[in-house]
C-alpha cells in the first residue's frame, strides 16, 4: 500500500496483521498496491485485492524508482514464524473448505507452509534491510502509536481477518512441524530473535 501524498509505503507480509493495518491506513493512502503478472509490475488501485496486496520492497523499488522509493517512510509488520505459519495453514484450510481433519495433518501442514516465503524476502533488497520501520505483531498495539506519530496521523487499529481470535497457536505443533518451520524460516527467526 502506497501513499505518495502522505509519503509512506506499507509492505504487507502475509499473516502479519496486514489486513488490519491496511484498513486502518486506507483513508490516508492513495490506494495503490503493486500488481504483477510474470515479470510485469505496475501500480493499481485494488488495495484489498487478493494476492496483489502482498508484495516485496524490491518490487516497489523497481516500479517507483529509487528517488521516490527513498523518500517514502517504508514499514512492515513481522510475526513469530510459528504463529504465522499456523495462522496461514488455518486460513488456507478455511479458504479451500477443508474442514474435515486431514488423514495426515503433518503432511498437509507441510504442503501448505512450504508455499510461504520468509519475511526477510519481503523487507530486504539485495540481502539488506530496506525499510525505515518495523512493527511486531506481538506488541502491535504498542508499536502502532509510534508509527502513527511518524506518519502524522491519528488512527485506531482494529481487528480484521483475525483467524486466531487472539489465541496462541503454538499448542497445535508436533515436533516435526516445529522443526519444519524452524528450518523454512530460519532467517526470520535469526533476524528478529524469535524463539519457540
Amino acid at each position: 500500500m502506497i501513499s505518495l501524498s502522505r509519503g509512506f509505503l506499507f509492505v504487507h507480509i502475509r499473516k502479519a496483521a496486514g489486513t488490519s493495518i491496511t484498513w486502518a491506513l486506507s483513508e490516508h493512502a492513495d490506494d495503490q498496491v503493486l500488481q504483477a503478472e510474470g515479470d510485469n509490475l505496475w501500480l493499481s488501485n485494488d488495495v484489498m485485492g487478493g494476492q496483489y496486496k502482498h508484495n516485496k520492497a524490491a518490487g516497489y523499488l523497481q516500479v517507483l524508482g529509487a528517488e521516490t522509493f527513498d523518500r517514502l517512510l517504508k514499514f512492515a509488520c513481522v510475526r513469530d514464524p510459528w504463529e504465522r505459519a499456523m495462522s496461514y495453514f488455518l486460513w488456507f484450510c478455511e479458504l479451500h473448505g477443508q474442514i474435515q481433519p486431514d488423514p495426515d495433518p503433518e503432511a498437509a501442514f507441510e504442503a501448505v507452509v512450504r508455499q510461504m516465503e520468509p519475511m526477510v524476502d519481503y523487507v530486504d533488497i539485495g540481502g539488506k534491510f530496506a525499510l525505515d520501520d518495523l512493527l511486531r505483531f506481538e506488541h502491535l498495539y504498542d508499536d502502532w502509536p509510534r508509527l502513527c506519530q511518524r506518519l502524522g496521523i491519528e488512527e485506531d487499529l482494529g481487528h480484521r481477518n483475525n483467524r486466531s481470535h487472539g489465541r496462541k497457536l503454538k499448542w497445535r505443533y508436533s515436533r516435526r512441524m516445529r522443526s519444519l518451520v524452524a528450518d523454512l524460516f530460519s532467517a526470520d527467526i535469526e533476524r528478529w530473535g524469535y524463539k519457540w
